[in-house]
């Protein structure tokens, strides 16, 4: 979970939050791979993230986040998936990284408008991508 700071929580926190506010959401992309670095050996597990939010960036947030995952995602997970949901006007997590990881093998994004979608948007996440 995040909002200025990056935290971890039980299952029954996480499925208990319904809204934390204003957020910069790099400090959450640094904390799961701090997390897959230090609690799991890299060479034997397979990683498979899902970042979903509302996309919203503010000040340095999308560069940040770029760095991030080229650096740490990119060279040690299978598959990180970025979904925003309900994206509106101030939406541009997507966009800001498209731009950098447009037809990236390891690093999706999609996005989430009704809650009928969420399959389909698992499905899109997890297809192998025409060459």
């Amino acid at each position: 979970m995040h909002d200025v700071e990056a935290y971890e929580v039980t299952a029954d926190q996480f499925y208990q939050v319904s809204n934390i506010g204003g957020t910069k959401a790099a400090p959450v992309f640094d904390l799961v791979a701090n997390i897959a670095f230090n609690e799991y050996d890299t060479i034997t597990t397979n990683f498979y993230g899902f970042y979903v939010g509302d996309g919203e960036l503010f000040g340095n947030d999308a560069r940040d986040i770029g760095e991030i995952l080229q650096q740490r995602f990119q060279p040690m997970f299978n598959r990180l998936a970025l979904v925003e949901v309900q994206p509106g006007s101030m939406s541009c997590l997507n966009t800001e990284v498209t731009k950098v990881f447009g037809n990236d093998r390891v690093i999706r994004t999609g996005e989430l408008k009704t809650r009928k979608q969420i399959v389909k948007v698992i499905r899109q996440m997890f297809r192998e991508q025409d060459a």
